[in-house]
C-alpha cells in the first residue's frame, strides 16, 4: 500500500530502522575512529587551496577508503563494483555500486578527500592527527567532509559484507577537489561530462557534504564582483581639488545597493525551504594604494564583495541588471553626503569620478530540491524517526555542483552528520554519537527508498 501511494507509513519507517537490515548492519564504532584517524592523519596532502599554494593530492586518503572496500570488490570475489576516475595525476573519484536487481538506484555523492588547510600555530590541538575526547572527535575533516567519507565507506562495506537483497543499487561516488568546485578537470565535474552518474539519476541523490543530520534543500548562487573607483589625487588640505575615490566608493555603493535590494526582494518560497537568510549584495573587501600619507587623497580605490542569491532568482539576469545599473550610473549627483569641498565632478579640469563593476567568479545556479520528491521526503522521515524531529533548512552558501545535478533533473537532497558550527573552522571537531545517528539515517535512506 505504501509503495502504490509512493509514501511510507509510521509503521513501514519503523521497521526499515528496526527490521532485518538492522539486524544486518550494525553500527561498529570503533571502525569508524579507526578509519577517521586514518583519514585525518593523511589529509595534511590533501589541503586544497590553491591561491596560497595548497595543492591537493588526495591519493593517500583514497587509498584509505579502497583498502576497506577492496575485500569486498568483484575482483576479489564479492559483489561490490569499484571503479576508480582519475583525470590529473594523484586525485582520484571513487564509484562504489552495491547491486540491486533493477536499474534503479539510490545513490550518496559528494564526499570528498580534500580538505581546506589548516594552521597548526592557530589551533588548540593538532589539526592533523585525530584526538578523542569522549563523544568528540577533533580533527581537521571530522565535519568537512572526511567524517562523511568514514562512514559512507563503512556503510558500502557493511552492505556488501550482509548481502541483503535489494531492488535498486546503492551507489557512493567519494570525489577529489571538493573545496574547488571552480576549478576543473579534476573531480565531479568531470564524472558528470563523461556520464559516469547518469546510471543515479533513476532514483533519490543525497549530497553528503552537510552537517547537523537534517536535510539541505537549498543553497545559493554566488558571484563576486569589484567596484573600481577613479578619482583625482591631491593633497588632503586641498579637498576640492581633488575627487575622493573613497567617498565614491561608498556613495556608489550605497547607491548600487539600494537598487539592488529594491529590485531583487524576498522570494515567498524562503520560508518553506528555511532560508534565514535571504538574497545579499554586500562588500567583503576595500583597498586603496599603497604607500600613500595619510594625508593625501588617493587616485583609485577599490572595493569588492558578493551577490548571493537564493535559487528563486537567475544569477545571470542579477549580473546583467547590476552591470547596466552601474554603467548608467550618475555619478556627479551622487555628492553632497560628506561636505561642500567633497564632489565627483570637477568641470575646469574637466574630469568626473568613474565607477566600474567588475564580475569575477560564479558559482552557477544555487539549487532548490523538490520538496515533494523522494530524496527529500525519504530523507525527512528517517530523520524524524531517529533523532524525534526532522527540520529542512537552506542556506546562502554554495554549493556548485549540487546547481548542476539539480539542473540536470536529479532528485537531490542534501545531507552530513558533523557540525556545522565547525565547518573548515579552527579546531574543527564533530560527535560521535551524531554518526552513530547518521548511521541509522544511511541504513533507512536505503532501505525506504528501496521500498518506493
Amino acid at each position: 500500500l505504501c509503495c502504490a501511494r509512493a509514501q511510507v507509513c509510521d509503521f513501514c519507517f519503523w521497521f526499515c530502522l528496526n527490521g532485518p537490515m538492522a539486524a544486518q548492519l550494525p553500527w561498529d564504532e570503533a571502525k569508524f575512529v579507526e578509519l577517521l584517524g586514518r583519514l585525518v592523519q593523511d589529509c595534511e596532502t590533501t589541503q586544497n587551496l590553491p591561491a596560497q599554494g595548497f595543492v591537493a593530492r588526495e591519493e593517500a586518503v583514497a587509498k584509505h577508503v579502497l583498502e576497506v572496500l577492496n575485500p569486498f570488490s568483484v575482483s576479489s570475489g564479492g559483489v561490490l563494483q569499484i571503479d576508480v576516475h582519475e583525470y590529473q595525476s594523484g586525485r582520484p573519484n571513487v564509484v562504489v555500486r552495491y547491486p540491486g536487481a533493477t536499474d534503479k538506484a539510490v545513490s550518496f555523492v559528494g564526499m570528498h578527500f580534500d580538505v581546506v588547510p589548516a594552521d597548526p600555530g592557530s589551533w588548540e590541538f593538532d589539526p592533523f592527527t585525530l584526538e578523542r575526547d569522549g563523544d568528540q572527535l577533533k580533527g581537521r575533516g571530522t565535519t568537512g567532509c572526511l567524517g562523511n567519507v568514514a562512514i559512507l565507506a563503512n556503510f558500502m562495506a557493511a552492505l556488501a559484507e550482509a548481502k541483503p537483497t535489494l531492488q535498486r543499487s546503492v551507489v557512493a561516488v567519494f570525489v577529489s577537489n571538493g573545496e574547488q568546485a571552480s576549478q576543473r578537470g579534476v573531480g565531479l565535474d568531470m564524472l558528470l561530462d563523461r556520464g559516469v552518474l547518469d546510471s543515479v539519476k533513476s532514483g533519490p541523490l543525497y549530497w553528503m557534504d552537510g552537517a547537523d543530520l537534517q536535510p539541505c534543500v537549498g543553497t545559493s548562487a554566488v558571484a563576486s564582483w569589484t567596484l573600481e573607483i577613479e578619482g583625482k589625487k591631491f593633497h588632503s588640505g586641498f579637498a576640492n581639488n581633488a575627487i575622493n575615490p573613497i567617498e565614491l566608493a561608498m556613495d556608489s555603493l550605497k547607491k548600487i545597493q539600494s537598487f539592488f535590494y529594491d529590485s531583487f526582494k524576498p522570494s515567498p518560497e524562503e520560508a518553506a525551504y528555511g532560508f534565514k537568510c535571504t538574497s545579499t549584495m554586500k562588500p567583503t573587501q576595500w583597498s586603496y594604494p599603497e604607500g600613500s600619507s595619510v594625508n593625501i587623497i588617493p587616485q583609485t580605490a577599490t572595493v569588492s564583495g558578493d551577490v548571493r542569491m537564493t535559487p528563486f532568482h537567475d544569477i545571470d539576469a542579477v549580473q546583467a541588471a547590476l552591470t547596466k545599473f552601474v554603467e548608467e550610473l550618475d555619478v556627479p549627483a551622487l555628492a553632497g553626503g560628506h561636505g561642500t569641498a567633497s564632489k565627483y565632478e570637477l568641470p575646469n579640469d574637466k574630469l568626473t569620478g568613474k565607477v566600474k563593476l567588475v564580475w569575477g567568479g560564479s558559482t552557477g545556479a544555487g539549487f532548490a530540491a523538490d520538496l515533494k520528491g523522494t530524496a527529500v521526503t525519504v530523507m525527512t522521515e528517517a530523520v524524524k524517526q531517529e533523532m524525534g524531529t526532522a527540520q529542512v533548512f537552506s542556506l546562502t552558501g554554495s554549493l556548485p555542483h549540487v546547481g548542476k545535478l539539480r539542473k540536470a533533473g536529479y532528485d537531490v537532497c542534501g545531507m552530513g552528520f558533523g557540525r556545522m558550527a565547525y565547518f573548515h573552522a579552527n579546531n574543527e571537531q564533530a560527535r560521535v554519537s551524531d554518526f552513530a545517528h547518521g548511521w541509522n539515517i544511511l541504513r533507512h535512506a536505503v532501505t525506504a527508498a528501496d521500498g518506493q
